[in-house]
């Protein structure tokens, strides 16, 4: 991979995580005194298109490592059947829907965070002092952040006029609007009018 193209998706990562306050900059000591640990985190870096027309993107991810159980933390995810259903009311009974795939870019930094976590600065953001992130939002690596997310998206589908769904709770009726969703992670598949889908992207 080429390292000014890296240096330079790396940078830009750093500037979205400034502009949304992913993090506080805060003395370690505050992890310290709270007996709290410091995740460590890494670069994922990849080159999403090819050498004649590169895409550059980094995601800084924490290393949480899965060494217990937690019950506490559960994020649901829609079974194949969900999709099976949603495509058999599209095609077999339509009156005039259509199918529409949103993604969600940065998802789970959308997500706020819900329990006190600390990890450790990028060198892409170090400024020569001790210093470490309180995280404000989820962060990718965070065995919290699926859930947060999950739980953000049922506050806001709930805001705008969603029923949620309760096997699985990752699925959304819009009664007014006739729209029918699932989610699964940080993907919205619906199928509602041309008119209520253009209505619930812009609502989100």
């Amino acid at each position: 991979m080429d390292a000014a193209k890296v240096a330079r998706a790396r940078q830009d990562e750093v500037d979205y995580i400034h502009k949304t306050n992913v993090y506080t900059k805060v003395p370690r000591n505050k992890a310290k005194a709270l007996g709290a640990k410091v995740i460590t985190v890494r670069w994922i870096d990849i080159n999403k298109g090819d050498t004649e027309n590169p895409n550059y993107r980094s995601r800084l991810v924490a290393r949480e490592l899965n060494r217990s159980k937690r019950l506490d933390l559960f994020a649901a995810t829609p079974p194949l059947e969900a999709l099976k259903i949603v495509l058999s009311m599209l095609t077999s009974d339509n009156k005039g829907e259509n199918l529409m795939i949103n993604d969600v870019s940065r998802a789970f930094f959308c997500a706020p965070a819900r329990m006190q976590v600390f990890v450790e600065l990028p060198e892409e953001d170090h400024d020569g002092e001790d210093m470490i992130g309180e995280l404000n939002y989820s962060m990718y690596g965070t065995r919290d952040a699926a859930q947060n997310w999950g739980e953000e998206c049922a506050d806001t589908m709930e805001a705008i006029g969603f029923i949620q769904g309760k096997a699985p709770p990752c699925t959304f009726y819009h009664k007014e609007k006739e729209i029918r969703t699932y989610i699964h992670a940080d993907d919205f598949v619906s199928i509602a009018s041309d008119e209520n889908l253009q209505w619930f992207k812009k609502a989100n």
